[in-house]
């Protein structure tokens, strides 16, 4: 099945919002059996699986506690399958950091420390990323920061072992398929450039 998150944030007295739903995407690589690579944002699922989601949500915020920022990674596959909670704020946080008039982190600490839970703007686009791999150890000869889809960008002449994350490729438009276009445009520029190594 599709593989996907939904994340939340949650106060002391144990309410809760729900932040947004993503498509994750993952490889296996020659390095790695299972590797998050990926996501898209502001996912819609029906009324149906949604709800199911709330129980969930719900369920774990009241007896485990869980303040400020959190997520859910679960599985579609004609049902909801259940993978694990990151009581944490998650890789896939900066994709709502629109959504909050200070950002998330701010909204994550007013949650924890003020009980505060913020007032969640919602965002039409679609944001995407992927984490590009190197297939095989090489320094880094190219400077990133002139495409302004880049982000996590290493510096110059840094060292990057086969199986780490070379960098971030970005992606926004109005619908999934826009989105993953333009993403797969990004990082065929980039590839272009890094010809001193494969991209997994």
């Amino acid at each position: 099945g599709q593989t996907y998150s939904i994340i939340f944030i949650s106060n002391n007295d144990k309410k809760n919002e729900i932040i947004g739903i993503n498509k994750i995407f993952n490889k296996k690589t020659p390095h790695t059996d299972f590797c998050f690579s990926g996501a898209y944002s502001n996912i819609n699922l029906s009324k149906k699986q949604l709800n199911y989601l709330k129980m969930m949500i719900n369920f774990f915020v009241k007896e485990f506690n869980l303040i400020g920022i959190n997520g859910i990674d679960f599985i579609i596959n004609e049902h909801i399958y259940f993978l694990e909670i990151n009581p944490r704020i998650t890789q896939t946080c900066f994709l709502y950091d629109q959504n909050f008039k200070s950002g998330f982190i701010v909204a994550h600490i007013e949650s924890i420390l003020n009980n505060k839970l913020p007032n969640i703007e919602k965002i039409n686009s679609i944001k995407a990323f992927e984490n590009l791999f190197a297939a095989s150890s090489f320094s880094i000869d190219l400077d990133l920061k002139k495409f302004n889809f880049v982000s996590n960008i290493p510096k110059l002449n840094n060292h990057i072992d086969a199986g780490y994350p070379i960098c971030t490729i970005n992606s926004e438009a109005d619908d999934e398929k826009k989105v993953k276009n333009l993403l797969i445009n990004n990082i065929s520029l980039v590839k272009k450039e890094l010809i001193t190594t494969e991209i997994i």
